[in-house]
């Protein structure tokens, strides 16, 4: 996503929204063979409160250093449930319309197909 954020970052705002932790010990962990190759940093509880969501959030953005702006779901999940965003998901709103509305992923999740809408959207100009 960042390199499509860098072809049409002037033509669309692109954000992400942590949901939540996708693999917490807790709930559908990665397993310790996958963990041990982050010294268990990824090895977290499903956090209970905004803080901890958000503590999780910000260690996820240090260590992913996305050049887009993230954002955070209440605890409520009124943002993952709204777009159905679980584990992920791609979309593309215009307007306060849905334009776009990509599968879930990890297996529908598919940039290319939000670069050919972005690229039919904003076609490049005439030389």
């Amino acid at each position: 996503m960042e390199e499509i954020k860098t072809k049409y970052g002037n033509h669309a705002d692109f954000i992400t929204v942590y949901i939540a932790e996708a693999h917490a010990k807790d709930e559908w962990t990665l397993g310790d063979s996958f963990n041990a190759e982050f010294d268990q940093m990824w090895d977290v509880m499903l956090p209970t409160s905004m803080e901890e969501r958000i503590k999780l959030a910000n260690e996820w953005v240090k260590w992913a250093n996305p050049t887009m702006p993230y954002y955070v779901d209440l605890m409520n999940d009124n943002a993952r449930l709204a777009y159905g965003a679980w584990p992920e998901r791609l979309a593309i709103v215009e307007c306060g319309q849905v334009m776009y509305y990509g599968k879930q992923g990890p297996q529908g999740y598919d940039p290319d197909e939000v670069e050919d809408w972005l690229s039919n959207r904003f076609p490049k100009p005439q030389l």
